[in-house]
Formats: C-alpha cells, structure tokens, sequence
C-alpha cells in the first residue's frame, strides 16, 4: 500500500486544517479529498488524539491510509453534535476556548387546554386569541340554562325541611301514645298487644326521622354537586398566561373533554437542552448561564438551571438540562431558538419560582453581568 504523506499547519484562527496530498495518485485516491477538505483539527482535538493512543500526531509523519481514515472517523464521530467550541466573553474576559455552547428552543413554562367537561355548546369565548389573561378570569362560557334549572332545584331540595319536620311530629305522636300506653297497662286497662304495637310505632316513626335527616343531608350534597357542574360551564384561566389558539368558536357544541381553547404561560420560559457528558459534574440546579437568541434582535437573558438530570443517554452521551428564564415584561416568545453557554455564569445570585417567588425585572442582560442593587449585593 502507498504511503501517506502530510503536514500540520498553524493558522491564525486557532484551528489546525489538515493539509494533505498523496506521494502517489491512484485511481480511488481521491474519493478521500471531501472528507479531508471538509474537516479541521483544534488543538484540543490534537489532545484528546494523544490521550486516546499514547502517541502525538506530529511524532507520526508518515501514516498508512487505514489509519489516517481511522482518525478521521473517530473525530467526526465522537465529537458531539448539540455543542461547539469557541470563545466566550464573560465579565471582560476571554474564557477557555473549548467553552461549550449548547443550541435549545425557548417553550412555555406550562400548556393548558381549556375543554367542558360534558358535552355543551359555546355561548361565547370572553377572551379573543393573542390576549393575556389573569388566574381565575372568565374565558369561555358554555350554554349553562338545563344546568341552571338543575342547580336550582337542588337547591330548593336542600332548603326545604318539610320531610324532616313531619318525621319528627309522626316520632313525637308515636312517643306520646306509647307513654300513654305503658300507663294504662300498668293500670291493667292496657293488653299486651296494644303496648307492643306502640312500641313498634314508636320505633318506626324514630328512624323515619332519621332517614329524614340522611335525606336532607343528601339534597345539600346534591346541591354541591349541581353548584360544581354548573360551575364547569364558566371555564376560568388556571393560571395566568396568553390565549394562544381558539379550537372552537361561539356557538359550536364541543363533545365530553374536547378542547376549545389553548392557554400557555409563557413568564417564565423553559429552556431544554441535550448537555454533552463532560458538562455533567459543573451544573447544579440553581446555576445561572447567559442565554442568547440566535436572531441578534432580542439581548441576552439570564436562565437559572431547574433540572440536570443524573440520568443520561447511552447513545448520544448527553444529559438532559432544563433552564428557566425570566420574561415577565413578554420580551421573548416561545418557540425561539437559544444558545446557551455553560462557560458564562451571570453574577445573578437568586432564580426566579413561579409559585412561590413574585418574579423580578426582566431587564436584558448585557453580556453576562447584572448590576447589583443593594448594599449587600455590591459586598
């Protein structure tokens, strides 16, 4: 087999391109000269090489074809997809060159579609689309008349105590006249018959007045149950968030558990990306990175870590991270295609919780650098 000869050239940009021509040119030599044109050799490749074989490329001038194939397999293939290498800038200062940068996609923190829970028809959606709405606002309200009239109803039934009061006046005669008949038969004016039979009665009207209460009882339960239905028909926002899509309009009749209306909240954002391995040990929830648009017409925002998970993908050797940023001024959108760079940590000290935390200024970041507020913060 031929031999191959080439050579490592230094450029300015910091990355090594393969220069390289056979001594002897052979018919299929050349199938090779895309994939050497098409490929660049870092230093840090150059390293990662010298670990993996114990030898350094420069001590090797001289390599068979089969082996420079080799190498160049393993570093297309190994080099992960979802990262790239470069420089960052972060506090005024240059970071390491293999920083890595991650591409994600902004979404909203939570989706919720808004659908009855029986089948209906729309009397009118309160909320046109594209709108923001508040936690607990009307948004869609179904034709409630045949639920109207059945709330009231149970309503009625619950009020009245018409059952329980003739219970208890039947219990009260029975025990009247049982009194009256344990008197006369201890007077021997009495039979045994006629005590026994006031003995039953007085037994009987007894629980009929305690069925009379069980019933009443259920007539409120009933009544809260019509109260709760009749409330399904006034769909109200779960939390607060933007009207994304109408999947119905006014005066359609929607089946049990269709959707009508799609409602996102979109402060914060989440962002989710597919980490490479070596990432692994530096990311702790609670971390802050600079995330940044592609399109350079939305500035950089901070994105707190909120999950990195300790479960990883076997075949692609990535883990996956999720990010939240702020956007309560509405600035960003979802569906917005991010980069984020796990070697720039903002000087941001607290992360934003929906649920618990009100949430702070979302003033764009410039580069990786918040501007302390308090006395405490500049200590």
């Amino acid at each position: 087999m031929h031999g191959f000869c080439g050579r490592i050239v230094s450029s300015a940009s910091g990355s090594l391109p393969l220069v390289s021509k056979p001594k002897n040119t052979q018919p299929g030599f050349d199938r090779y000269a895309g994939m050497r044109a098409g490929l660049r050799i870092t230093l840090s490749d150059l390293r990662s090489l010298r670990s993996f074989t114990g030898r350094t490329l420069l001590a090797r001038p001289r390599s068979s074809l089969a082996g420079l194939t080799t190498f160049l397999l393993t570093l297309a293939i190994g080099r992960p997809s979802t990262a790239t290498q470069g420089t960052c800038v972060c506090h005024g200062q240059s970071a390491q060159p293999d920083s890595f940068k991650v591409v994600g996609m902004t979404a909203p923190f939570q989706t919720a579609t808004l659908a009855s829970v029986q089948p209906a028809r729309i009397a009118r959606i309160a909320v046109p689309e594209g709108a923001m709405v508040a936690q607990g606002e009307l948004v869609v309200a179904l034709e409630e008349g045949v639920q109207l009239a059945r709330t009231e109803i149970a309503k009625a039934a619950s009020e009245s105590t018409l059952a329980v009061d003739l219970a208890q006046a039947r219990w009260t005669r029975a025990k009247r006249d049982l009194d009256r008949l344990m008197r006369l038969h201890g007077e021997d004016n009495a039979s045994s018959k006629e005590l026994t039979d006031a003995l039953a009665d007085a037994d009987i009207t007894r629980i009929e007045y305690e069925m009379a209460n069980f019933n009443q009882a259920q007539a409120h339960r009933a009544f809260e149950r019509e109260s709760r239905l009749l409330d399904e028909f006034r769909l109200q926002a779960p939390f607060s968030g933007y009207v994304s899509q109408h999947l119905k309009r006014a005066g359609e009749t929607v089946d049990q558990l269709e959707g009508i209306v799609t409602l996102v909240q979109l402060d914060p954002l989440e962002v989710q990306v597919d980490c490479p391995l070596a990432l692994a040990p530096m990311l702790a929830v609670g971390d802050r990175f600079v995330v940044t648009p592609a399109d350079s017409r939305w500035p950089p925002r901070a994105g707190c870590v909120v999950l990195a998970s300790r479960v990883a993908d076997g075949g692609s050797q990535t883990f996956k991270v999720k990010l939240n940023v702020e956007n309560a001024d509405a600035g960003w959108i979802a569906g917005l295609k991010v980069v984020v760079d796990f070697a720039c940590a903002t000087a941001l000290e607290q992360c934003h919780t929906p649920s618990t935390a009100p949430p702070f200024s979302n003033a764009p970041l410039h580069g990786a650098t918040a501007n302390p507020t308090t006395d405490e913060e500049k200590r």
